[in-house]
């Protein structure tokens, strides 16, 4: 049996893991040498969710936790399946001595993929087509559609996904704008670097990769949107309260943008009376940008390396 620096043998562990976690068989496998596995559900009540993970050495979670309840558990290391960590409280596990760590940079192609898919899908208006398709017509009463070369993006958050989404578009020919925290003109002399009124005003497209923080939080609001053309549109992969959700509502009600394309929501699942479901011009998916068999499978690698690495004395990818 073996034995960690940290002190914990690792087939007496309990590990708590929330129901929306994918693991595949080999992941299983490698958290069955650690300890025993129990599942607790997404969107549990407080107490089942206390009766699953009180005894819980460790937790991997990914969309829904109680911090007020961390004083109550046992837990020693939070492991995020995920790179973003909003969902924990990392002050207080520090104050407790908790563990927390995450995965970056496991889903990068996956999610500018769909960011770059989703302004294919609503300048060529695939959903619209198809449904006239559907209904039997040949028509072309859908608009004129709109190539992306000599278009001008704009990137908010220049982190690995926000690099890749440039350089897929790069690859288009379209005119690259980015709003970041730090200016990298000299490195990246193929892109011209902003402030985020002007790559608001000038971008026929703007992707958000950005994380969700307290400055961050709701930095497209009202005001944004009025800056950007009405031929444009807003693609949002990172984190929904990023964009301030009523605001984009209205401002798309009102034609000041044209459309967006969404993955992310401020309240996730989306409610089902959400103004955003009967629009035309928005396209969504459920939070699924990162959902790849290659990004998942990087992500349960990486989210158990840091398990085995805590229990061993080592830190990877720890928060705090």
């Amino acid at each position: 049996m073996r034995k960690g620096t940290n002190n914990f043998f690792f087939f007496k562990m309990k590990i708590a893991v929330e129901s929306t976690i994918k693991l595949q068989e080999n992941h299983k496998d490698r958290l069955g040498k650690i300890g025993e596995l129990v599942v607790y559900e997404f969107g549990c009540s407080k107490e089942e969710f206390l009766e699953k993970v009180k005894d819980a050495e460790i937790i991997i979670g990914n969309k829904w936790f109680f911090n007020d309840l961390l004083p109550s558990l046992k837990v020693k290391v939070i492991a995020l399946w995920s790179t973003g960590y909003d969902l924990i409280d990392v002050d207080k596990c520090k104050e407790l001595g908790i563990a927390v760590t995450n995965v970056p940079a496991y889903s990068t192609d996956s999610v500018a993929e769909l960011a770059i898919a989703f302004i294919m899908e609503l300048t060529k208006k695939l959903p619209f087509q198809r449904q006239e398709y559907d209904s039997g017509k040949w028509v072309y009463d859908m608009g004129f559609l709109t190539e992306l070369s000599g278009k001008n993006l704009g990137i908010i958050g220049f982190g690995n996904i926000g690099k890749k989404a440039a350089k897929i578009a790069s690859a288009m020919d379209m005119n690259i704008l980015i709003t970041t925290k730090t200016n990298q003109q000299e490195k990246y002399p193929e892109f011209k670097f902003v402030e985020l009124d002007e790559l608001l005003s000038k971008s026929d497209f703007v992707t958000i990769h950005a994380p969700l923080t307290d400055k961050t939080k709701h930095m497209i609001f009202e005001e944004q949107f009025k800056l950007m053309k009405k031929t444009a549109f807003i693609i949002n992969c990172s984190r929904g309260a990023v964009i301030d959700e009523k605001a984009m509502i209205d401002a798309l009600q009102k034609k000041e943008i044209a459309g967006a394309g969404l993955d992310v929501f401020e309240t996730e699942p989306l409610p089902k009376d959400s103004k955003l479901l009967k629009m035309d011009n928005v396209v969504m998916t459920p939070h699924s940008a990162f959902y790849t068999h290659e990004a998942i499978d990087r992500l349960n690698n990486v989210c158990i390396d840091n398990i085995e690495n805590f229990l061993a004395g080592k830190d990877s990818n720890r928060v705090v």
